[in-house]
């Protein structure tokens, strides 16, 4: 099964059961590993929406909001999930790390 089928089976198993969390972070993962971080930070809203405070929702938005290019947003979610969990393992908060420039690339 392709990824683009797996997330279409997701999205119709995510509609017969919208309070289905694990469900819709699942979902949201793929979304974002198939660079549609716009679908993966609605997602993430729907959870926040009922429950601001939900940490593993907040990463998941500053995840997506970066891959979209919100870095400002991104920055938002993260401060907020942080301060939430300040405990948190660093990972439990993910951050987008640029990819270093390549070989071909000339440094000035």
């Amino acid at each position: 099964m392709t990824d683009s089928a797996v997330i279409t089976a997701l999205e119709s198993a995510l509609a017969a059961v919208p309070d289905n969390d694990s469900l819709r972070f699942h979902l949201c993962d793929l979304l974002i590993g198939a660079s549609n971080p716009a679908r993966a930070l609605e997602l993430c809203l729907e959870v926040l929406a009922k429950k601001p405070d939900h940490v593993e929702a907040l990463g998941k938005a500053a995840q997506a909001a970066e891959l979209a290019g919100d870095q400002s947003r991104a920055d938002g979610y993260r401060r907020l999930a942080a301060a939430l969990a300040p405990n948190a393992p660093p990972a439990a908060i993910p951050t987008i790390v640029p990819k270093p420039p390549s070989s071909d690339t000339a440094v000035e």
